[in-house]
């Protein structure tokens, strides 16, 4: 959604808040102050990708959605501007590998594709002229493309290891448990340990 969207969003919930606030219901309105405040972020959020620093007017007379745009336009152009550097670069891929190694077992396969799935979801953050910069640092914290990481795993399906990377004799998940003994379970999003999409 554009900015303008979500500053519409906001304040319709604004005025939903409002109406709650009147009418007594203290949950209904939290309920819509908290969705009046995550549209505005968005909204600014949205803004500092478009590098557009004007606060859209449906947010300007409410003072409380106002603080909650500029604060969040200003934590993205800070970040935007951060993603502009090597060094900021480095620590945003850096981010990215910490997540995926907490999901990955010690299992460096596993890692490999969570890392480099998670750099494919987020590179859009990047802006074009600096994609190819974060390619390289991310090559070197192990990433792969989609075509590496699918045979790395046809490999090793082949060599009889199941989608953590283990064996018959280490996996604790139960994956050889089954008749074809083996079991190609899903592995795990980065989006569950903590790192969303930016």
């Amino acid at each position: 959604m554009c900015s303008r969207t979500h500053a519409l969003n906001a304040r319709v919930q604004w005025a939903l808040y409002t109406v709650a606030l009147v009418a007594g219901d203290q949950l209904a309105a939290e309920c819509r102050r908290v969705e009046a405040n995550w549209h505005a972020q968005n909204s600014g959020d949205a803004s500092a990708r478009a590098n557009d620093n004007s606060l859209p007017c449906l947010l300007s007379d409410v003072p409380a959605l106002a603080e909650v745009w500029q604060h969040a336009y200003a934590e993205k152009m800070e970040q935007i501007c951060r993603l502009r550097t090597p060094d900021g670069i480095r620590q945003w891929i850096a981010e990215i590998a910490d997540a995926a190694n907490k999901g990955c077992g010690l299992v460096y396969e596993l890692f490999a594709s969570n890392f480099s799935a998670a750099v494919d979801r987020n590179i859009g953050t990047i802006e074009p002229e600096y994609r190819e910069q974060a390619m390289q640092i991310a090559r070197e914290h192990g990433y792969m493309t989609p075509e590496e990481s699918d045979a790395m795993w046809a490999e090793m399906r082949s060599d009889g290891y199941c989608s953590h990377g283990l064996d018959a004799q280490t996996c604790p998940c139960g994956c050889f448990e089954h008749d074809d003994g083996y079991y190609d379970e899903p592995m795990q999003d980065l989006a569950e340990l903590g790192y969303g999409d930016e």
